[in-house]
């Protein structure tokens, strides 16, 4: 069974409070390839398509590259119980939320200084939660140590953990788009495409905001760019809920 993808809003009000901050695709030695631009989310509308799935009982290592860097993390809980969230290695004064599939904060942990973050928390079957790292205040950040963030499963059970060939940076040689620069409009190949999948095609600008959306159908789809008036560029991402794949690509539009 095709399990949702969740809605990304305001986790307590602070993703209401703070703007956008865009992480290159270029990433530092210690940090995960889930630290990347899509889980610097608000909401689903602006920053599509969110964070890919992360692995549970496994360290993820991410960064806060700015005060107003938000570090969403997605889980799925297949079987309810207890889990534990942690927050360790520190290297500035950062707080942890969990948040529900709607992106409402459920528990939280705020300790002073670099002290670690921890969450226990009795979690449902079925559902989709978030890990939050966010840091104190528009002050506190560093650009190149990172945080390691854990959710473990207690009685909790989880699905089988998502492997690395879920994230964008790792998928983008399976598919194609072509001609790239562009002018007017693009070929997509993808040829893992299942046309009953319900995958999506996504192009955002380079503030992360959603240009285009429209269905993927089929393994090879022309997609007109003659309504974008602002030449740049775009990351032109596929969305398939039946493979759990985010996949992404940037493309230079000419104006």
């Amino acid at each position: 069974m095709k399990k949702p993808l969740p809605n990304f809003s305001a986790c307590c009000l602070l993703a209401a409070m703070v703007t956008f901050s865009l992480k290159t695709m270029a990433q530092t030695a210690c940090q995960s390839s889930y630290d990347n631009t899509f889980n610097n989310n608000t909401t689903v509308t602006q920053y599509w398509p969110g964070p890919a799935p992360i692995p549970l009982n496994t360290n993820i290592k991410g960064i806060i590259s700015a005060g107003n860097d938000l570090d969403y993390y997605k889980f799925y809980i297949t079987t309810g119980g207890t889990i534990s969230v942690s927050l360790t290695n520190l290297p500035a004064n950062y707080n942890l939320r969990l948040c529900n599939s709607n992106g409402s904060t459920i528990a939280q942990s705020n300790a002073n200084g670099t002290a670690n973050e921890n969450i226990n928390f009795n979690v449902t079957s079925n559902t989709w939660y978030f890990a939050l790292v966010v840091p104190r205040n528009s002050n506190t950040f560093n650009t190149t140590a990172c945080y390691t963030l854990r959710v473990s499963t207690g009685t909790a059970a989880m699905p089988e953990a998502p492997e690395e060939e879920f994230l964008p940076e790792l998928k983008v040689s399976d598919f194609e788009v072509y001609p790239n620069p562009a002018d007017n409009q693009v070929i997509i190949d993808y040829p893992n495409l299942n046309p009953t999948s319900g995958a999506a095609i996504k192009l955002l600008n380079a503030l992360g905001q959603e240009v285009i959306s429209t269905a993927l159908t089929t393994s090879r789809m022309q997609l007109d760019l003659s309504g974008i008036t602002a030449g740049g560029m775009y990351y032109l991402t596929i969305v398939d809920p039946e493979l759990g794949a985010m996949l992404s690509k940037k493309i230079i539009l000419q104006r």
